[in-house]
């Protein structure tokens, strides 16, 4: 049997947000909207040194160009603001999973949480493993970060071999 014993972090919080799409999306939108401004911006400037008019869309500029920097800020914000909602919830728990034939159980165990999830192989969305990390989603709220020193019982090439055959996804 495969087993890993882990604690949520900051960093398995960043792996999982820069494996999601929407963390791409929203950073590659937020990005492309900041130097569409920026590029008004400086057309309207030109406008306004050369006609001495347009004074009003420099500013409409302005304010997408700081809108546009905000929403990349909160996309590398995200991943901590996802962390400390969960260390809100209960900040000692340690998750364990133990994986199966036919589904993988996470156990976590902490001071104000006991519960045991069951979840099919079917359930799972998206598998990754890259640079000693993987990462198991299930659905857009749950999902498991971990090293592969992390392991307990068996081997990450084990566990690559068990997850790649169920899930057909890393």
């Amino acid at each position: 049997m495969l087993t890993v014993r882990t604690s949520p972090t900051l960093e398995s919080y960043r792996k999982y947000w820069w494996s999601t799409p929407r963390a791409i999306i929203l950073l590659v939108s937020a990005l492309g909207m900041t130097a569409f401004e920026l590029v008004q911006l400086a057309l309207m400037l030109l406008v306004f040194i050369l006609k001495h008019e347009g004074l009003f869309y420099i500013c409409i500029s302005l304010i997408l160009v700081a809108f546009g920097a905000f929403l990349t800020a909160w996309t590398f914000y995200m991943p901590r603001k996802l962390f400390n909602m969960s260390q809100k919830l209960c900040n000692d728990v340690n998750e364990t999973l133990t994986f199966g034939e036919d589904s993988f159980i996470a156990e976590n165990i902490g001071s104000k949480i006991n519960e045991k999830v069951t979840n099919m192989y079917t359930s799972v969305t998206k598998v990754k493993h890259s640079n000693g990390w993987f990462i198991i989603m299930c659905d857009r709220y749950r999902f498991y970060a971990f090293r592969e020193n992390e392991m307990t019982e068996g081997s990450p090439a084990e566990l690559r071999a068990l997850l790649s055959s169920k899930t057909g996804k890393i």
